[in-house]
Formats: structure tokens, sequence, C-alpha cells
């Protein structure tokens, strides 16, 4: 059994950088998604100018190939960054899930935010 407050079994799968991604995606998602979290559940939907902030940061086509708005970055561990982080902090319908190409319509919003600027 596990000690109170240490995890079940150590993850042994990510990578510093994924450590520094993880960082950024929870700080984003704190100050652009939760005080947005009511609305967007109205909508449905989080905002166009929502996804276009998620993609300055980087959140969104990473998978998509560099020619097309993205960065070229086929690493599936982002995408469970991404996931892991909106459900830990219970944020739905943020314009980071399903951000990249793990999905059709992940891929669509990919490429469709990264050529909409």
């Amino acid at each position: 059994m596990s000690t109170p407050g240490t995890p079940w079994m150590a993850r042994k799968i990510f990578e510093p950088e994924h450590d520094a991604f993880r960082d950024s995606v929870r700080r984003f998602m704190e100050k652009e998604a939760l005080p947005y979290q009511a609305e967007w559940e109205a909508a449905g939907e989080a905002g166009r100018d929502d996804w276009l902030k998620a993609a300055e940061c980087g959140f969104v086509g990473f998978e998509a190939p560099q020619q097309y708005g993205g960065l070229g970055i086929n690493d599936f561990r982002y995408n469970a960054i991404l996931n892991e982080e909106a459900m830990s902090l219970g944020v739905s319908a943020d314009p980071t899930h399903s951000a990249s190409c793990s999905s059709r319509r992940g891929c669509r919003d990919s490429l469709a935010v990264a050529n909409s600027t």
C-alpha cells in the first residue's frame, strides 16, 4: 500500500522538457481557462481568441507539420499532459483539450487555428 501523499507507482515516461511543458500548461489553464470555465460550459466551447492564446503558447497544433503552422512534434506524452492538467483542474472546454492531432477534430482545429493568423 502507498504512503499517503505519494503516488502508487513512480512514472518514468516524462523527460525534463515534458515537466516544463506541464508547468506552462498548468499556469496557462489557471490564468486563461479556469476563470472562463462557466462561460465556456454555457457556450459549449472556448472562443476563438482563447484558442489563439493557447496557440501562441504552443499548446495547439504541436503535432501538425511545420509547413502548416504546427511544431511537427510527434510525442503523445504532450497530449497526455494536456489531458492530465485539464482533468486535474476540472477544466472541460478549454482550448488545449484535444488541441493536437490526436483526433480528427483536434487536427482540424489545430490546422484551422494555425492558418488563421
